[in-house]
């Protein structure tokens, strides 16, 4: 009788590992999840599903990078605490500075300080080291006319424009 209760518990483990019993999720999965959590509102179990990719796929540093600008994106976009969006995006710089996408985290920064946090010597810092350390980047002309605009109220943009439409001939 034993016997048979040994191989009987036996059996049901085996049954139970079959259906899923170390079954490893893929990092898609991760993201699939933490996109439907965030699609529900629950916006810190996302984050914590996102800042498991990293731990469960150490060597994976394009999906480590994804899931570290999609938690800057949450707590930018939908938590609206600038301040710890601007710190991932200061860890993605930190961890990952050669990686092409670690450029924009700089323009980011900047324009989260100038347009959320309204500190224009931080928004110019981050886009001054931008500058520094991409100079041939694509964006650098964007960069240089968002530094020149820097502080200008939206009342002096909209007169620059207007003079600067009036110095246009009429065809």
């Amino acid at each position: 009788m034993r016997k048979q209760w040994i191989l009987l518990c036996a059996l049901s483990f085996l049954i139970m590992c079959g259906a899923g019993c170390g079954k490893k999720e893929t990092v898609d999965e991760y993201f699939a999840q933490a996109d439907s959590l965030r699609v529900k509102g629950k916006l810190t179990e996302a984050v914590k599903k996102l800042s498991e990719i990293a731990e469960k796929f150490p060597t994976d540093t394009l999906n480590a990078i994804k899931s570290l600008t999609v938690m800057a994106d949450i707590y930018g976009a939908d938590l609206r605490d600038f301040t710890k969006a601007i710190e991932i995006h200061k860890k993605i710089i930190d961890l990952y500075p050669d990686y092409p996408v670690t450029a924009k985290s700089f323009i980011i920064i900047a324009v989260t300080y100038e347009n959320e946090i309204k500190d224009i010597e931080k928004a110019r810092q981050a886009y001054e080291q931008f500058l520094e350390k991409y100079p041939t980047h694509e964006l650098v002309p964007g960069v240089k006319g968002a530094l020149d605009l820097l502080g200008v109220s939206d009342e002096d943009l909209e007169k620059m424009i207007l003079e600067k439409n009036k110095s246009i001939p009429l065809k």
